[in-house]
């Protein structure tokens, strides 16, 4: 899977914006990753381009956040799947459709508005919870020490 500042596959370009291109007819078509010109789409506005670059941050950082979430680097999407189901804005579910946050992280498809919010309120959750925990160590610690 390429990533941002990866260089197009095809033509070898370095800092070419690269997008998602569907090469083999119909379903189950191999995905590859080339850069605007080889897609076919020609040259891109500067518009056009900010707007992918900022789609491939969001991605890296809903990426990271998953990976905080969950506590693994190598099983993130099935938790982080879980965890939205109850943010979902059609009302709350017991989890997410897996395969598509792994789309979503791979650029395959748009993230929904609503996932960054919900991200964003479960990382602070993590983040309340975890200063909780640090506070009662150092207590402990504290008591232990004397």
């Amino acid at each position: 899977m390429a990533a941002a500042g990866d260089p197009c596959p095809r033509c070898g370009g370095q800092d070419r914006i690269l997008a998602l291109v569907n090469r083999g007819g119909g379903r189950g078509g191999a995905e590859t990753r080339d850069c605007a010109t080889c897609a076919g789409v020609g040259v891109i506005s500067a518009i056009e381009a900010a707007r992918l670059r900022a789609g491939a941050a969001l991605r890296e950082g809903r990426v990271a956040a998953g990976r905080l979430l969950s506590g693994s680097d190598e099983e993130w999407k099935r938790p982080l799947a879980r965890m939205l189901g109850e943010h979902h804005p059609d009302g709350p579910r017991e989890t997410l459709d897996p395969r598509g946050v792994d789309r979503w992280a791979s650029g395959a498809r748009e993230i929904p508005e609503w996932v960054g919010p919900a991200v964003a309120r479960l990382l602070t959750d993590l983040a309340d919870g975890l200063e909780s925990e640090a506070a009662a160590a150092r207590a402990v610690a504290a008591r232990l020490a004397g």
